[in-house]
């Protein structure tokens, strides 16, 4: 699921649309709070201003980290196609056109391999992530995208392998 940050003119065309559902009414025949059509977008008001209470300052800038995070992870990995061996039926290699590997999904031991140098510490640098989110991220991802639930995922660094892709996968 993927959450879409809401402009101004969006936000202000649905409140217009959902005031004119209220419009009449007096305080005299209305209810407080207001009825669930209204807030149900999880809108207040505050001294005059227009609360978003579902999605306070702090959870949208999360939500904006982590649409970005999901755009780069799909930015790079358009470049990338799955490769198979006969011989290795429960490994998946990911590479790119000029054979860099970028993940290896060991589906015997629900292990992701995630290549440190070109996936792994990009994602944890820019966006200033611990060990754990950044295997939370990559679980996420592979399960959205590539439809992999149960994996675990790990650093590793494919240049110290090349023997093994290269014999397995004519990297």
């Amino acid at each position: 699921m993927k959450i879409v940050k809401l402009t101004e003119k969006e936000f202000k065309t649905i409140l217009e649309d959902k005031l004119k559902e209220f419009q009449g009414l007096t305080a005299m025949n209305v209810s407080y709070p207001l009825p669930n059509e209204f807030n149900d977008f999880g809108y207040s008001f505050e001294e005059g201003n227009i609360i978003n209470e579902k999605y306070p300052p702090e959870t949208r800038e999360e939500l904006d980290i982590k649409n970005d995070m999901e755009d780069d992870f799909v930015e790079i990995m358009k470049n990338v196609i799955e490769k198979k061996d006969p011989k290795y039926p429960g490994d998946i290699v990911y590479a790119d056109k000029n054979n860099e590997v970028y993940m290896m999904h060991d589906k015997e031991n629900n292990k992701l391999w995630v290549d440190y140098y070109k996936l792994w510490s990009s994602f944890q640098s820019k966006y200033h992530l611990e060990y754990e989110e950044n295997q939370r991220f990559f679980k996420d991802m592979m399960s959205e995208h590539y439809n992999l639930w149960d994996i675990t995922p790990w650093a590793t660094d494919f240049d110290d392998d090349d023997s093994y892709m290269s014999e397995h996968y004519n990297l």
